[in-house]
């Protein structure tokens, strides 16, 4: 019987957010009869997690400090050493840099990287040069979605056989389901009638909610029924200012601040229309899941949005910081319930035809073998399986 491939991910922060909740969906859903699967944070794991990771994976957090860290890179390199890891997933830059070093002084054989959004403001992530050496240090760069790929690809000046795209992928049957909202709406304080516009996602600056709290009130004119909900944990007390700005708009009882929350199924049930006015998106989970619950999606055409969002079928564009537009759709399509229901149902068929979390996991099961089976040690287990299957053969 061949051992399992130990697959350690590195994420900065195990917290409840875009990237981390898809690392947790592909360790959950990797096949144990092939794969030891864990978790190294750089930082610590948000307690809120801990019930969505399966009891099996481990997880280490090695409590990094504030700064660039000599001793995390040696407290990683020991812990690859430790676990005997064959693989190591990095995510994001701010693990990039240490997971690279560590790999090479605890001789791990694989390395992988991958980038799920992609922002010119981390320091020395401009520097093409430095970039590429990380990247190039790598056994394979990854990223969500093929935009994002074409981009690093020319930043980081890669071959293209050295990176490619694998799509976040949606548990279907998670958000597939057809249950009453009303208990949940109730407790929300919204009426059977009322209108709801929802967004998922961290208050920070690059998911520019402002945009989104004009271009509703703006829409709430015509559309005095309608709601908006907005879920997500609040950076740096900017849910203060975004409570200012709807009440000088005079929205203020008509916008719903809600913390993080894991029923996020439901919640998405509740809505009419899902928003992504990201100034940047690498490949949006929360899209994802709206599309699979089978509402109609407005979004930003940036990033790998229009990978998602294909334009008057499961949804509409609109240009990033056009609170006029996002206006004008918002009424289009809260107007029409047809329209809803046919880009609701086209945008369900997208996320079944190309988005799934199982095939998600395929393309990174078989990315994970085909590059251990190319290292020393990965041929040395081959051999070894062969001499088996020869002596078995024999016996027989």
């Amino acid at each position: 019987m061949p051992r399992r491939l130990n697959v350690m991910h590195v994420v900065d922060l195990l917290a409840l957010a875009g990237m981390e909740y898809g690392v947790i969906k592909l360790v959950n859903r990797l096949d144990r009869k092939l794969f030891r699967p864990t978790i190294c944070c750089q930082q610590y794991q948000v307690e809120n997690t801990v019930p969505l990771v399966d009891p099996d994976v481990r997880i280490f957090s090695l409590n990094r400090p504030e700064g660039r860290s000599l001793k995390l890179i040696l407290k990683l390199a020991r812990l690859l050493r430790r676990e005997k890891v064959d693989i190591v997933h990095s995510h994001n830059w701010a693990t990039l840099i240490y997971t690279v070093v560590a790999a090479k002084l605890a001789r791990t054989p694989v390395v992988i990287h991958g980038e799920h959004g992609f922002e010119t403001n981390h320091g020395m992530v401009d520097h093409a040069r430095f970039s590429r050496w990380l990247a190039m240090c790598t056994t394979h760069v990854t990223t969500v979605s093929e935009t994002l790929c074409h981009d690093l690809q020319a930043r980081w000046m890669l071959p293209p056989e050295r990176i490619s795209a694998v799509p976040n992928g949606v548990d279907l049957d998670r958000f597939g389901s057809a249950s009453n909202a009303t208990d949940l709406r109730n407790e929300l304080g919204i009426g059977a009638e009322d209108m709801v516009v929802m967004t998922i996602g961290g208050l920070r600056p690059v998911k520019d909610h402002a945009t989104l709290i004009r271009g509703f009130a703006k829409a709430n004119r015509r559309l005095p029924s309608s709601r908006l909900v907005i879920v997500g944990m609040d950076w740096r007390s900017l849910r203060a200012e975004m409570e200012s700005l709807a009440a000088q708009l005079g929205i203020g009882e008509k916008v719903m601040f809600t913390d993080v929350r894991t029923d996020i199924p439901a919640l998405l049930r509740t809505c009419d229309v899902y928003v992504n006015t990201s100034l940047f998106e690498g490949l949006s989970n929360t899209i994802l899941e709206a599309m699979a619950s089978g509402k109609p999606v407005i979004a930003t055409d940036v990033g790998g949005n229009p990978e998602l969002v294909q334009d008057d079928m499961t949804g509409f564009l609109i240009r990033a910081g056009d609170d006029s537009q996002l206006a004008g759709r918002l009424e289009t399509i809260l107007s029409d319930k047809l329209l809803r229901q046919r880009m609701g149902a086209s945008g369900r068929r997208v996320t079944e035809e190309r988005f799934s979390v199982a095939r998600m996991v395929e393309d990174y099961s078989n990315m994970y073998l085909g590059y251990f089976s190319q290292t020393r040690r990965g041929k040395q287990s081959i051999a070894k399986l062969s001499d088996t299957a020869t002596d078995k053969s024999r016996e027989c």
